[in-house]
Order: C-alpha cells, then sequence, then structure tokens
C-alpha cells in the first residue's frame, strides 16, 4: 500500500539491527525505519550523566527520590554520532527514530534532574539526522516519576520553555530540509555539529571527528545549512553568556552574498565575533 513502517527493535549492535531492516538473502527492505536506541542511550550519557549502580540514572526505581549522577560527557555522544555516519550504506539514517524518554522509564526531566541539560538535550534530538520523537508531556517539561500521566491535566500548555523551544526548533527543521551531519566540535561540556542540505555529501577530506579539528566541513554545493551548538552545563549557568569556538573554524561561517545567518531561537542575525567565535545570550 506504499505506506511506511516504523518497527522498535531493542538492540545496540548495528548489524544485528540491519536484519530488521533489510533481508540478509533477498535484499528487500523489512522495515523502513527503526528505533534508534544506540543514540537514546548515548543522548542521557552527554547531556545528564551516568550511574554505575543497579539504579536507573536520575531517579530511584521504587520510589520518588533522584539519585546522584555521575558527570555527562558530550564527546562520548560524538562518538557515537561519528559510528553511526559509518553506516550510512546500510540504513537510512534519516528514518530512524531518536528519543530522549518513553513510557518504560521515568521521564527525562525527573531522571535527569536538571531543566537546561533537558533543554539542550532537546535541542539535539530536534537538529540531529533521524525521525525526532518527543514524548507527551516533555514539551510541558513534566517531572513527574508516573509518566502516564493523562496530558489534559497540562491544559495543552504552549508558554511552557520546552514547548516553545521544541516549536522553534520544529520550524527551523522544517524549513532546512536537512540531510548529512558532520561533528565539528566535541568534549566534554560542548558538542557543535552541522547539517547540509538533503542530497549534499561532505566534500573529500572535510569532514572533521569526535574531539578534533579541521577545515570548515561544507557540501559539495557549498555552506552547511544549519549549526548546532548545544552544551551540558547544569541549570545554574542559564542566565550566562557562552562562548562557542572551534579551532581553525568560524562560527558560523561567512554567508554567500545576500544571505546572513540566522538564531532559530532568538530570530536575529548570527554573526561570529573578531575571533571567529559565536556568542550565545545565555547557555
Amino acid at each position: 500500500a506504499g505506506v511506511e513502517m516504523l518497527g522498535e527493535i531493542t538492540v545496540t549492535n548495528w548489524t544485528h539491527l540491519h536484519l530488521f531492516h533489510r533481508d540478509a538473502v533477498k535484499g528487500n527492505v523489512v522495515l523502513d525505519g527503526l528505533t534508534n536506541y544506540n543514540l537514546y542511550g548515548a543522548m542521557f550519557l552527554g547531556f545528564c550523566g551516568s550511574r554505575t549502580d543497579t539504579q536507573s540514572g536520575g531517579y530511584n526505581r521504587t520510589g520518588n527520590d533522584r539519585v546522584a549522577l555521575d558527570p555527562p560527557d558530550l564527546s562520548s555522544l560524538a562518538a557515537v554520532m561519528v559510528e553511526q555516519a559509518t553506516y550510512e550504506s546500510e540504513f537510512d539514517l534519516d528514518r530512524l527514530a531518536s528519543f530522549l524518554d518513553t513510557h518504560d522509564e521515568a521521564r527525562i526531566a525527573r531522571r535527569c534532574n536538571d531543566a537546561l541539560r533537558v533543554r539542550n538535550a532537546l535541542a539535539f534530538l530536534l537538529t540531529y539526522r533521524g525521525i525526532p520523537v518527543v514524548y507527551y508531556g516533555t514539551e510541558q517539561g513534566w517531572d513527574m516519576q508516573d509518566n502516564r500521566e493523562a496530558l489534559w491535566s497540562s491544559k495543552f500548555d504552549q508558554s511552557s520553555a520546552e514547548y516553545v523551544l521544541i516549536a522553534a526548533l520544529n520550524r527551523a527543521r522544517k524549513a532546512a530540509h536537512l540531510g548529512a551531519a558532520t561533528v565539528l566540535r566535541a568534549d566534554g561540556n560542548v558538542l557543535i555539529f552541522e547539517r547540509l542540505a538533503r542530497g549534499s555529501s561532505v566534500s573529500s577530506g572535510s569532514s572533521v571527528g569526535a574531539g578534533s579539528s579541521g577545515s570548515q566541513a561544507q557540501s559539495a554545493d557549498g555552506l552547511p545549512i544549519m549549526i548546532t551548538l548545544v552544551n551540558n552545563l547544569p541549570e545554574s549557568a542559564a542566565e550566562s553568556e557562552l562562548v562557542y569556538c572551534t579551532q581553525g573554524l568560524t562560527l558560523p561561517p561567512r554567508a554567500p552574498m545576500g544571505e546572513c545567518w540566522m538564531d532559530a531561537l532568538t530570530g536575529v542575525v548570527a554573526v561570529a565575533d573578531a575571533a571567529g567565535c559565536f556568542h550565545a545570550r545565555d547557555a
């Protein structure tokens, strides 16, 4: 009937996952899209942190008490992004469903226990490759352990910080017709990556891997179409100006004549400072 199917496959092994995507003998597509559990775990480790004991990070399964998390590290998320890109020829990476929380675990806001880190995680989710899946109530900023609370109690509030963020980034995502992604900078607290126009490919030798620096990665047709800058700083840094820099690169790069870069969240023209860095008005 020409209807695409998305299947939930709870594995993180790419070779095993491929068996559900394409028939190993006939070569035909079985499931058009798959859930991206590799990215699910990596996003939590990158933005929120990790636990080494049996408790599921950020909360106690048997009660309402939150538990401490080890420091997050965005370089680990970047490593998964780079690994995922190596499977471009085997999967349609834009049909992998990415998500931060589900009905099976407490909400991301409860497990992460930091609103700014959750907003940064949402910014990543909405601007990286794949199908972004937002579990209902996340857009309301809900952080209760009961992850199946009826949504109508929120009165469908469209003014929450999370709702406004998701709406703005979704508008930018739909307008940009995004394609391939390349990591430009990744360390413990900062991740910067760019998206090319759909149908473009990264120029030979220009791809920048996780934790490294190099020349500006561009599409074969020109400049990237979107640059995402996220961090995992705590809520206490929310009002601080953050300066994003990458060695040897300008953020954002010079736009073609007659065009300009726009900040998707503020709607103002985005320009680099004299050192080639971008200043975000808050963290």
